[in-house]
């Protein structure tokens, strides 16, 4: 099997309804996300080791990992990249791949939720703080934050900027290159992004 042969009509009907259906493209929006899990977990079920997707072992089952839609890919570096399950779960993703750390340990924010419902800002940004400190404090690891790319670090995450600030998209950048976009539905796609569409860089442990 080839991502040609894989059927993303559900994905593409869900697009198509997003950018062109009834209601507010707030409601359009929340209700994508509603749904979009659910289509691409459908997509990837489909002949997922012909397409180069592992299923992460949770608690040793792959089974599991298969279940809840936690999938890896082998990088061209050797490595795994950890994909997106839903629309809003990027950073977790991108912080799995970049530490090398299964994406159901790292936290999941779940921010796309606390929106739809409604959270104030500031105390969503509390909430993402006690997930994350805990995690990053456990593991070692140390943030830095960059205003321009890092492009001399071998392995970082690159962010790429929405209007809405919880909308950011993250990237397992190399260098200048894109590594490895865990929205991406199929590991053979390539990455839309180039690193002069990133806004700012994290490093970390650099």
């Amino acid at each position: 099997m080839n991502p040609a042969h894989v059927d993303t009509s559900g994905i593409e009907r869900l697009c198509d309804q997003w950018e062109n259906g009834p209601g507010s493209a707030g409601e359009r929006t929340r209700e994508f996300c509603r749904l979009f899990p659910s289509e691409l977990a459908k997509v990837r079920r489909q002949g997922y080791r012909q397409l180069g997707l592992l299923p992460v072992p949770i608690g040793g089952s792959s089974h599991r990992g298969l279940k809840q839609g936690f999938y890896m890919t082998r990088l061209r570096d050797g490595t795994l990249g950890y994909l997106q399950r839903r629309t809003d779960d990027c950073l977790q993703a991108a912080l799995a791949s970049a530490l090398q750390i299964p994406a159901n340990l790292v936290p999941d924010l779940g921010m796309e939720a606390k929106m739809a419902g409604g959270m104030d800002p500031e105390l969503m940004e509390r909430g993402i703080r006690a997930k994350m400190d805990p995690f990053l404090h456990k593991h070692g690891v140390k943030v830095r934050y960059h205003a321009t790319p890092p492009t001399s670090s071998r392995r970082w995450i690159g962010v790429v900027r929405e209007e809405d600030v919880y909308s950011d998209h993250c990237l397992l950048m190399s260098g200048p290159d894109c590594l490895f976009d865990p929205a991406n539905l199929l590991p053979s796609a390539a990455s839309s992004y180039d690193v002069s569409e990133v806004d700012y860089g994290i490093t970390l442990n650099d």
